[in-house]
């Protein structure tokens, strides 16, 4: 594929950031500054963060498939080398590695 997909194209090294969040989150702590790659582009959709609290508007947010290694994940305590999870992720929980932060974090 490989075509550009607003924020993050197909192929793309990304890191999962590691946002101070006190409320529902769909981003997995454990893959929190994982550098994974995006394998798909899902579609926009509304916040799920904000969904969870009633807020049933607002702007659409891209969602993207990463796929990170469990070295990535677990480090040396890794059984199986090679394995790999894919998680979906939303692109405000997204950055390029060695980005600053971005201002969209609150989406």
């Amino acid at each position: 594929m490989g075509s550009e997909i607003e924020g993050f194209d197909v192929g793309e090294v990304v890191c999962v950031r590691d946002k101070d969040v006190r409320r529902h989150m769909r981003t997995p702590r454990y893959s929190r500054n994982c550098i994974g790659i995006i394998e798909e582009y899902v579609g926009a959709f509304l916040n799920p963060e904000k969904l969870a609290e009633g807020q049933c508007d607002g702007p659409v947010i891209n969602l993207y498939r990463v796929r990170l290694s469990m070295e990535e994940i677990w480090g040396a305590d890794v059984e199986q080398s090679g394995d790999v999870v894919l998680l979906e992720v939303y692109e405000h929980w997204l950055s390029r590695p060695g980005a600053p932060a971005s201002r969209k974090e609150d989406q």
